[in-house]
């Protein structure tokens, strides 16, 4: 899976020489492997994750749950009488 972005904007951390990078996703890459029934299969796609310096973990066991009953989204910039 690839991600392909358009550069938004670097703001750099004062001393440090780190930047935090905004983007926009313009696009998604994915091999039709990683599909099933039309949805990214972690486990097959076999993820790494970077957690700090030097570290990184992978995915580990996968445990499904039941749904959770989502409540309805605020909108932004939306006055409460026109939201409610």
């Amino acid at each position: 899976m690839a991600l392909e972005c358009r550069f938004h904007s670097a703001t750099p951390y004062d001393g440090t020489g780190a930047e935090f990078v905004v983007g926009e996703i313009v696009a998604f890459h994915i091999d039709d492997r990683v599909i099933q029934d039309g949805k990214v299969d972690a486990r097959l796609l076999d993820p790494i994750a970077r957690i700090g310096g030097p570290s990184y973990a992978a995915l580990g066991e996968v445990t499904r749950l039941a749904p959770v009953r989502q409540t309805p989204k605020s909108v932004v910039g939306a006055t409460r009488e026109a939201a409610g």
